[in-house]
């Protein structure tokens, strides 16, 4: 009888550590995806229900770690803030709601080079065809890659172009006499002018995730046609139906659910008005935007349709766009404002950019005058109820080139445009508005 009892007894002790090692969780299925060079997604499986946790690092020891909270069986996780074109080794830590722990073995990836910045847009894009010149618009951005972001829209102002966004400018061009090639955005002391498509890349974005329009021709003045006799192409009747359609052919091209908009001066009140006017026939377009910064708008007006930025003449190219937003009331600006930031279950969420310190915007002076001739202080037009408005306190130094005065009787004073043209792209607006835009799609 002793005999049987120490034989059961061992069988018991053989068989317990067994029965353990069954209930203990297990990793499998690890996988590496959509790699690119600042993020990857890294997924996994686990026997029961257990944490979801990634240590990882350049070497061993790892001196990074990533975690989202609950217990599941299949895990992703997403690796942010990675350097370009490194390799990384990591491994998988699964706790269960009992407490075994398990780790996968070691394994590694390397992420991506920095992709190069697009020139122009993709070949197969279906570009919309301009209102204005009859051609496609082009553009630049929307090159290969992971969409980990919601894809940003830029939208250039008045005169300028897509390449605004590369940090060179067109009109700042033609003041100097030069009327076929942009010239770089000029920087001022602490304030500089940035190439933003180099700068989003190299913080994680993929060209796929970068879109900008030229919604006036290659040039900024519709294929140079506006030189040439008068024109409503600077006009939102003019451009509102191609910015818009643009914003559709993006969604459709790239398959988000949403997008987030950037827009400077012009481009700023043509995707409110196209806001405006899908909301007045009904459609949704809130539900396809995400987050919409507005620098430098003429949202309550602007100080170039009147004495004594011209004189009291506009370009015949202006008229239009002056019955616009040449007046804080004019008929198509309380239109716009009746509703400044319109939403649909919180979103989207709004941000403005204004200056705010001692060099002005010159399209929105506190002394200014509407297209009356009328004296308006017009420091705070850019700003929108329900915003979060931003005041950039810029304090240029000197510029002999500037302000610009073109001779004539009396002459033509066309002002200092640095503070306009760097609130769009300055390091400055960068910091500020790139935490605002870039959270991970979900």
């Amino acid at each position: 009888m002793m005999l049987l009892t120490c034989l059961v007894t061992l069988v018991s002790l053989q068989v317990a550590p067994a029965e353990a090692s069954a209930r203990s969780v297990q990793i499998s299925n690890v996988a590496v995806s959509n790699i690119t060079h600042r993020i990857v997604t890294i997924t996994w499986k686990t026997t029961s229900e257990s944490t979801t946790q990634v240590t990882y690092g350049k070497s061993h020891p790892y001196e990074r770690h990533a975690a989202s909270a609950g217990l599941r069986t299949d895990h992703t996780l997403i690796l942010t803030n990675l350097e370009p074109n490194t390799s990384y080794l990591y491994r998988i830590v699964a706790v269960d709601a009992s407490g075994q722990t398990a780790l996968s073995p070691t394994q590694s990836f390397r992420t991506a080079a920095v992709p190069a910045v697009p020139s122009s847009l993709p070949s197969d894009f279906p570009s919309p065809v301009d209102t204005t010149t009859r051609l496609p618009m082009p553009g630049v951005g929307g090159g290969p890659g992971v969409l980990y972001h919601h894809p940003i829209i830029f939208v250039h102002g008045n005169n300028e172009s897509a390449r605004f966004w590369l940090g060179e400018s067109y009109s700042l061009a033609r003041l100097f006499g030069n009327f076929v090639t942009p010239v770089p955005i000029i920087s001022a002391g602490e304030v500089q002018a940035q190439n933003f498509f180099e700068r989003f890349i190299a913080e994680g974005y993929t060209p796929a995730e970068l879109w900008a329009m030229s919604y006036l021709g290659r040039d900024g003045v519709n294929n140079f046609s506006d030189f040439a006799s008068a024109s409503i192409g600077h006009s939102h009747a003019a451009n509102v139906p191609d910015v818009g359609a643009f914003i559709e052919a993006v969604l459709a091209y790239t398959g988000a659910e949403k997008v987030d908009i950037v827009a400077h001066s012009l481009g700023v009140t043509i995707v409110r008005e196209w806001i405006r006017q899908q909301l007045s026939r009904g459609a949704d377009p809130l539900s396809k935007l995400d987050d919409l910064v507005f620098i430098a708008g003429a949202n309550h007006g602007a100080h170039f349709c009147g004495f004594p930025y011209v004189r009291g003449t506009e370009p015949p190219s202006l008229l239009q766009l002056c019955q616009e937003v040449g007046q804080p009331d004019s008929p198509f600006l309380r239109a716009l404002n009746a509703n400044e930031t319109p939403q649909s279950n919180g979103k989207p969420d709004y941000m403005t950019i204004f200056a705010a310190g001692p060099s002005e915007d010159f399209a929105y002076p506190s002394d200014g005058v509407d297209s009356a001739n009328r004296p308006v202080n017009l420091r705070l037009s850019p700003v929108l109820n329900g915003a979060l408005n931003v005041g950039l306190a810029f304090s240029l130094p000197p510029d002999p080139r500037f302000p610009f005065i073109l001779p004539g009787t009396p002459p033509l004073n066309l002002g200092d445009p640095r503070t306009h043209l760097l609130l769009a792209v300055s390091r400055q607006t960068f910091d500020i508005i790139f935490p605002f835009v870039s959270n991970l799609r979900k």
